[in-house]
């Protein structure tokens, strides 16, 4: 679980054209909610979470870190990882590595379904968000 310390992209000017291209944009996070974490992944050297958003269709989102607080947790033992070597489609596109339920971390497919918000992805996450918080 990580609890949602900040909401702006101003917050974390840092990423700017990394993660977004205007400061003013403010993310579907509440401050002071708590939100489980689905999966991380190292991006361009940054570190991301992936969590439910609060908008009306609950959408899984990349987050960075520096947007929550996370206190000492214990991994899922359900969750796989996998790091990107030099020369690996994914590590010239910025990853270096990710984990998370296992579609996450084994299909590009499911992550790329994730953002374009394909109903199949976002079943396999709906499902794994249940697991995650029952």
């Amino acid at each position: 679980m990580a609890r949602c310390i900040a909401n702006r992209a101003r917050d974390i000017p840092q990423y700017l054209e990394i993660l977004f291209f205007d400061l003013n944009v403010k993310f579907d996070l509440t401050v002071g909610e708590l939100y489980p974490v689905l999966g991380m992944e190292l991006y361009r050297g940054l570190l991301q979470l992936l969590v439910t958003d609060n908008s009306d269709l609950r959408r899984p989102q990349w987050m960075p870190l520096e947007l929550f607080d996370v206190d000492i947790s214990k991994l899922p033992s359900a969750w796989y990882f996998v790091s990107f070597p030099e020369g690996a489609v994914a590590r010239d596109r910025g990853f270096r590595a990710i984990w998370g339920y296992r579609q996450l971390v084994e299909s590009d497919v499911h992550r790329h379904g994730l953002e374009e918000l394909d109903p199949q992805a976002l079943a396999v996450f709906a499902s794994e968000r249940r697991q995650t918080v029952e």
